[in-house]
């Protein structure tokens, strides 16, 4: 069983809205709130201390080793990684989250580990989810990079895997992406618009892009 942590900090992940988590330094589950226990298939009674993501019911186990191997790339590296990823829900139902996952030590017990946090992004992504809906191929299953079943939003390219699968999957769904972008420290979490111009290449791969945005 791994090391507990302080109530305090218990007390604090069960009343954090949206599901949250935190693990220790070998990706084993300390706490978890209600919401995020839900999300991973787990009855509410149910105690997540000292289980792993391979413990977990639902569809996130299929993902334990990427979720491990993002768990070490955090708290190697010290710093925070955002991910955008893709879940099967009960009910054949597709969700997405945008997760955070980042280094943390509890001062009361001195236990050290990956505090996580998962938004759920599935009402405002509905086009970028519309076609698993449809049964399309579901290539995120297959990444074994610590991006993972996902898109790495912060810290570098948004898809760091060998083939660049999931980059090339959005762009031929109708969507663009832009990487390395500044100052979205500096734009509220909604209600900006932002406004994005490059040239056509032909045959381009990438190029610069200018941005700016309009606040409210």
């Amino acid at each position: 069983m791994p090391q507990a942590i302080s109530s305090n900090l218990a007390s604090i992940i069960d009343q954090i809205p949206g599901a949250c988590g935190c693990k220790d330094e070998q990706s084993t589950f300390l706490h978890a709130n209600q919401e995020f226990k839900a999300i991973a298939g787990l009855r509410p009674e149910d105690s997540i201390a000292g289980l792993t993501d391979f413990d977990l019911p639902g569809e996130m186990a299929v993902h334990a080793q990427t979720f491990r191997e993002q768990d070490q790339y955090v708290l190697q590296r010290k710093t925070a990684m955002t991910t955008f990823n893709v879940y099967r829900m009960k009910c054949a139902r597709i969700n997405a989250f945008l997760v955070t996952k980042k280094p943390f030590l509890d001062q009361e017990t001195q236990t050290s580990g990956v505090l996580f946090h998962l938004t759920d992004m599935s009402a405002l992504n509905t086009g970028l989810l519309g076609p698993y809906r449809s049964n399309a191929p579901r290539i995120f299953n297959d990444l074994s990079h610590p991006g993972g079943v996902s898109y790495v939003i912060a810290g570098g390219d948004t898809d760091i895997t060998d083939k660049m699968d999931s980059e090339t999957w959005i762009l031929q769904h109708g969507h663009y992406q832009i990487e390395v972008m500044a100052n979205l420290d500096k734009v509220p979490a909604k209600g900006a618009l932002i406004v994005v111009t490059w040239p056509k290449v032909k045959k381009g791969l990438g190029f610069p892009a200018r941005a700016f945005a309009i606040l409210p």
